[in-house]
């Protein structure tokens, strides 16, 4: 047991060890947030939330509307009361038919075959890059739809979601939890960005901001090395709040 516990924590400080070396020599994951004093901070955060919300208030009507599509998707009739109480008229889920036949057929020519990924080589076109795209190529096609299980999953995902919300976007990063390249979807409705101003291509857009919830342990381990500056907190919406209420007049310990 003794050894098995000191395998663990060498382990785990090797870990710790090789993210924070990583974070101190990647210039993309630098924390500058780290190396500002308090009320520089404090200003740039309050500038931060301030355009936050300005962005949040633009795309209020987007988001109604895309309420009422999820509704159509879903087929959420509401009620009419007569001729009996919940009774509701009859509908044909077309635009429901049409968003699964897009997203099945879409799939289908997303992975024509088991290498879906071409490389193309740069500069000349001779033997030798040739065959090095080919090799890049077949490589990438074993490592994303074959090595990462999620991949495809989240590529069948993202092609209802375009039918669905209209837009849906996809994030490759480096995780320094994991240790690895992700490639994971964000929905429409979690990248918030200025409907009403600037420009209308995604890529011109100088603030976008995603909004994502993660567990508590993962903010506190990417927080050791210095990915980031304080460890999360727990998320407290009005309705936990109201059941911590209910839960402490009845001496019921909430459990975070």
């Amino acid at each position: 047991m003794d050894a098995e516990k000191l395998a663990g924590d060498s382990e785990k400080i090797t870990t710790d060890s090789a993210m924070a070396a990583s974070i101190e020599t990647s210039p993309e994951l630098v924390n500058l947030a780290a190396k500002l004093d308090e009320e520089t901070a404090k200003k740039i955060a309050a500038l931060v939330i301030e355009d936050f919300e300005r962005d949040d208030r633009s795309r209020q009507d987007w988001l109604r509307m895309h309420a009422k599509w999820l509704k159509l998707y879903y087929q959420m009739d509401e009620p009419i009361n007569p001729p009996w109480p919940g009774s509701s008229t009859e509908g044909i889920p077309m635009l429901t038919e049409a968003c699964n036949q897009f997203q099945s057929r879409a799939y289908r020519a997303f992975f024509p075959s088991r290498f879906p990924i071409t490389a193309i080589p740069v500069g000349k076109f001779e033997g030798a890059t040739l065959q090095r795209a080919d090799r890049v190529g077949k490589f990438m096609s074993w490592q994303l739809p074959v090595k990462d299980r999620q991949y495809k999953r989240d590529k069948a995902a993202l092609l209802l979601g375009v039918a669905i919300h209209g837009s849906v976007f996809t994030k490759t990063y480096y995780d320094p939890v994991l240790g690895k390249n992700c490639v994971r979807n964000v929905r429409a409705q979690d990248l918030v960005v200025n409907y009403g101003e600037g420009p209308r291509r995604i890529d011109e857009i100088e603030r976008k901001t995603e909004l994502f919830f993660k567990s508590v342990n993962e903010p506190r381990t990417s927080a050791k090395p210095g990915y980031s500056t304080d460890p999360a907190e727990p998320y407290r919406s009005q309705a936990r709040t109201r059941l911590h209420r209910r839960l402490r007049r009845r001496r019921v310990p909430p459990s975070n």
